[in-house]
């Protein structure tokens, strides 16, 4: 069940920042982020109080390129 619902193969956000890190994405940006709702009963108490979030990131990999931290010139 939790397969169908795209939820048990969910990494923790920083993994999956560090597993970006680690392949060369040195600038990595979140673009949306929202929290999923889990409404099965079923699945609610098999999850406990985990959340899950649906977000889009948005990956650079310009070696040499890019400032090691996110600047905002706004």
């Amino acid at each position: 069940m939790l397969w169908g619902e795209c939820i048990s193969g969910a990494l923790y956000i920083e993994d999956f920042r560090r597993i970006a890190n680690d392949v060369g994405f040195k600038d990595v940006r979140v673009l949306t982020a929202s929290e999923m709702t889990i409404n099965d009963a079923a699945l609610k108490d098999v999850l406990g109080n985990a959340r899950f979030y649906s977000i889009t990131y948005r990956l650079f990999k310009i070696p040499g390129k890019i400032e090691t931290l996110c600047e905002d010139y706004g």
